[in-house]
């Protein structure tokens, strides 16, 4: 994932899904596209997760940061999780590809562009 970050990558290059690529580029609904890429890939993902030894510890970061739209600070997931702030944050770069500082920088910007489009909705509506 770090060798994405910050990257632009032609989704059509990563996986040649057409039918995918459409659900998603049609769609201005953020939630919906992520829940058509996790219902796409979830399976392929399962995997290999069955046999994660930092998997309970993953996703409780994840649901941590996710919870708070990415408004938790790395000593705030570290006190959740028992774990120290360096062993979370060396976890969390070598299963995600990114620190989780940068992983909640990312997730507040994904919810504020959700919001905004939320409120261009809205406001169509009214």
């Amino acid at each position: 994932m770090s060798e994405l970050v910050e990257q632009q990558v032609p989704f059509l290059e990563v996986t040649e899904d057409k039918e995918l690529f459409e659900q998603i580029a049609y769609s201005r609904d953020f939630s919906y596209q992520i829940q058509a890429f996790l219902n796409k890939y979830l399976r392929y993902s399962e995997f290999s997760r069955k046999h994660d030894k930092h998997k309970n510890l993953r996703e409780l970061m994840l649901k941590q940061i996710m919870w708070t739209a990415g408004q938790i600070k790395v000593k705030e997931l570290a006190d959740e999780t028992g774990y120290s702030v360096r062993y979370i944050s060396r976890v969390f770069t070598d299963e995600l590809g990114v620190p989780p500082k940068v992983f909640c920088k990312m997730t507040r910007f994904q919810h504020l562009l959700k919001n905004l489009n939320d409120e261009a909705v809205n406001a169509n509506l009214v």
